[in-house]
Order: C-alpha cells, then structure tokens, then sequence
C-alpha cells in the first residue's frame, strides 16, 4: 500500500458527499436497488416518527422515494432481504449466502436452548408450514426464561432466534411485527444451495459490504458498525486483507490518527476533488451509513452528532429524533420533524443551524427545497412550525 498525501476535511467532505449520491439523485424503485448495489447494507430501525431509518436512508438519495418502493423490493419482488450484518439490516438478496456460517454459528450457539424448547419449536414449524406467521398467533406459548434469569415472551423469542439460525426468515412486517415463513419461500433454491463460505472468507465479504455502504471507514471507535466482524485488530486484519486484493484503499485525513479505508471503485472521486456542481441539502437518517463511526463523523465534519431518542427529555440538548442537515457537504443543522397522519402535517419541533448557516441565500432556498421534498414522501399537506426558530419562522 503506497504513502499517498494527507487530505483535508474539507476535501473528504466534498467526496463523501458525491460517494454517497447526494449530489446526483437516483429515482424511484430502480432507483432503490440502485443504491443498494453501491451501498448493499441499510441498518432496519422500527421508531417511525416521519419516516422509519431505512426509509430516510433510502429519501436522502432517491428523488421520489416512497416507502411502498422498499416494501416491493423486500416482499414482492424479493430481490432485498432482512437480516443482521450492521444490526439489523436490509441486504441485496444475492448477499444470502455469505450469511449461512453465521446462521450455522447461531445455531450450533443455540443447540440447548432449543433441545430445551423443542416442544414449542415443533409447534411453530408445524404451524410456519401453512403459511407466514407472527408471535401473536403463538401467544398461548407464555413466557420463557433466557439468558441471566431473564423472563421473555416464548413466541417472540423463538422466532427470533430461529430467524438468527435461518430456519425461518422474515416474510414480511405490518408496522413494527415481523411475519416470517420458511426460507424456500423466500429465498431462490441457487442461494439456498450454495454452501456456506468458511468464517475466515465470510467476515471479508461482510466487512466489504459495511465498507461499501460507509465509504469511508477506520477499524476502532465504531463497535457497533463491526459487530458481525469482532474486535479492532480482527476489523484491521480483514480490511488490509480487502486492501491486499486491491479491493479498497486507504487514506490519511486531517485530524484522524490511523488509517481509513474507502472503496477503490471510488478513487476517480478521491483523485478529482472538483468543487460541488449544485448547492443542494440532505436530512440524513439518525443511523445513516455517513454516521455509523460517530467519532470519525465529528473529526470530519467539525460537530458531533447524537441521537437522543433514548436519553430521558430532560437530559436533550436538540430534541428526541433530530435529522442532521447537510449542505453542499456540510453538516450545517438539525431539524426534528414529526409526522402526523391524521391531519396529514409535518411538524417542526426544532431546528438548530451552526455557524450562521441561515445568512446563506443558496441555503435558505436549498434547505425549502429539501422540506417540499419531505413533506410529499410524507404525504404531508401542512406545515407546521413549533421550533422557535426565527429563521425558520421567517422563511415559511
């Protein structure tokens, strides 16, 4: 791997932005798959206050994504599926078997657990034969205990842990409830075929896929974006492994001790740090792939980004499920939006605006721009604004 110079923050900014596709916007469903191509992990989050993560994911890089878009890739056309590789997430379908040593690993993990339940077990494969199920059609199960004494709903758990082994996978989710089916439902006879790779080439897929969504990655200060891969000396191994095959690159930035790793697909971008062409503004997702490394999102873009939708009201700074605005490359704000679907409005519950963003005219007109965009994913008719905000206050 050859010494190549030092980039600012201001240039990684500029490459990420275009890395991401937020410069240039695919659209709709073929969109979509598209992104996931490029970028073939999104993290599953069921909190919907204006759109769930996976769906605002998908919004800041699609121009007329709809949620029913995601819906038809994961449940009709099955070309996407659910499973766990950055937490929760959505892959491509053709990803399925880099996944089976994992599912193998589960359940060999879970091999008492389940002689202990095997009873219960026979009832819901019996029962899953017939067709998608979700907990509640096993709710005469009650409960079970599990792991440190804990008591936990028998069905939901089950299920669970069969998903995790795939024995069963998930066919589909009404709101929050997962249904799931049996795996030759779902997934096409060649994947289900396919013999499960050995860990050591598994965990290099999987960490090429985290890099691919990410951009741009470090192998410390983000445990949760490499939980599928271990610790940070196993991270490193597996990414000098992919940058040996000349797979992805790396790069010293400004600010950030170590190495980071990028796709090499994205060199032409890394090499030709031409200015953005159209000033345009992005409301990222809370768990985007741009922040899975929080840490490394700071250092590159001069503020920290938290989401405090777990932390009690009293103890938030921005507001329970602020968006980070981007502009142009910058992170320049947070807006907390809220959707409410029996009047059809979006409200404005905060909105926070770093280093006199607002004197910016090409701002203002690109950040009213991206709010029309938001509200026709949403469906919204109305605005309403209860931020506080004078700014904001003078622009609607």
């Amino acid at each position: 791997m050859s010494m190549k110079p030092e980039k600012s923050k201001e240039e990684v900014r500029r490459i990420l932005w275009k890395a991401h596709g937020f410069q240039s916007l695919s659209k709709g469903c073929e969109g979509v798959m598209q992104f996931f191509q490029r970028q073939p992990c999104v993290q599953v989050d069921s909190i919907d206050v204006a759109g769930c993560n996976q769906d605002l994911t998908l919004f800041s890089r699609v121009e007329n994504y709809r949620r029913h878009h995601l819906e038809n890739l994961l449940y009709e056309k099955r070309e996407l599926f659910e499973y766990f590789c950055k937490m929760m997430s959505i892959l491509p379908l053709d990803k399925y078997p880099l996944f089976k040593c994992k599912m193998n690993r589960r359940h060999e993990q879970y091999n008492s657990f389940f002689d202990k339940y095997k009873s219960e077990i026979a009832v819901i494969m019996k029962t899953v034969e017939k067709g998608p199920i979700c907990s509640r059609d096993l709710k005469d199960m009650g409960k079970i205990e599990w792991g440190w004494g804990q008591i936990a709903n028998a069905a939901n758990t089950l299920l669970t842990r069969l998903w995790v082994s795939g024995e069963v996978m998930v066919h589909h989710r009404q709101r929050r409830t997962r249904y799931y089916a049996l795996p030759d439902t779902i997934i096409p006879e060649k994947y289900l075929n396919m013999p499960a790779p050995n860990k050591e080439d598994a965990l290099v897929e999987i960490a090429d896929l985290i890099v691919r969504a990410s951009r741009l990655v470090s192998p410390s200060k983000a445990p949760e974006q490499w939980n599928e891969i271990g610790k940070v000396r196993d991270v490193r191994h597996v990414l000098n492994t992919l940058a040996e095959e000349g797979r992805i690159s790396t790069v010293k930035v400004e600010g950030w001790r170590g190495d980071l790793y990028y796709p090499t697909e994205d060199q032409p971008l890394w090499d030709d740090l031409a200015e953005i062409a159209n000033s345009n503004a992005r409301f990222l997702a809370p768990l985007d792939p741009l922040l899975w490394n929080r840490s490394l999102f700071e250092t590159i873009y001069g503020h920290e980004y938290v989401w405090e939708v777990y932390k009690k009201k009293e103890d938030r700074i921005y507001g329970y499920y602020c968006l980070p605005i981007l502009y142009d490359g910058d992170y320049v704000g947070l807006i907390e939006p809220r959707f409410r679907g029996e009047d059809k409005t979006l409200e404005v519950r905060s909105l926070h605006l770093f280093n006199d963003i607002s004197e910016d005219a090409a701002f203002s007109e690109a950040f009213g721009e991206e709010l029309e965009r938001f509200m026709e994913y949403l469906g919204a008719d109305t605005l309403e604004d209860k931020s506080q905000n004078k700014w904001f206050g003078r622009q609607i």
